[in-house]
């Protein structure tokens, strides 16, 4: 009973930080009007030429992200049971007995009226996938990195499109037919 008791200030400390940290992240990054946002060079982020729509399939221990027009050519990728588990919660619209850093994200997200404008698997190195999510609240915009297994998980929760990076996906898709 001491353990949990412990607990409670130090999980009341995390949602503090992590919510003051959005908080002035978001303050510091203002686009004022819409000349800044074209500026600022949004639009090039935002823009899904070079990039191909991708489903995704989950497995126990890999995520296949699969070409939405050539259903037989997939990129593979392994994952942890635990980010399949992530995953799949999101695409069966569930919430385990406890949330996920996912299902939290969404619930920070909704709060504070910030949307997932697009959702990338855009670079490939040293054998790691990565990938941006652009998000906005307001007039305000953030480019994040993300792991492509986060990414998805909470693209499912929102049913957002994944585009992934149309040269590194053929280079790195396999027929799974």
């Amino acid at each position: 009973m001491k353990k949990k008791s412990k607990l409670i200030p130090l999980v009341i400390i995390i949602a503090l930080f992590f919510s003051t940290a959005t908080y002035f992240y978001f303050s510091e990054n203002k686009i004022t009007n819409e000349e800044k946002f074209y500026d600022l060079n949004i639009s090039s982020y935002l823009s899904t030429k070079g990039y191909i729509k991708i489903n995704i399939d989950i497995g126990s221990n890999f995520i296949l992200f699969k070409d939405q027009k050539n259903k037989c050519m997939a990129v593979v990728m392994p994952i942890s049971d635990v980010q399949a588990n992530a995953i799949k919660q999101g695409i069966d619209e569930k919430i385990d007995t406890r949330p996920t850093t996912q299902d939290i994200i969404k619930d920070v997200f909704d709060y504070y009226n910030i949307t997932i404008l697009i959702i990338k698997i855009d670079e490939y190195r040293n054998d790691l996938y990565y990938a941006k999510m652009i998000i906005k609240q307001d007039n305000k915009i953030l480019n994040m990195d993300i792991r492509p297994s986060d990414a998805s998980a909470v693209a499912s929760r929102y049913k957002k499109d994944i585009y992934f990076k149309k040269d590194i996906f053929d280079k790195k898709a396999q027929s799974i037919c």
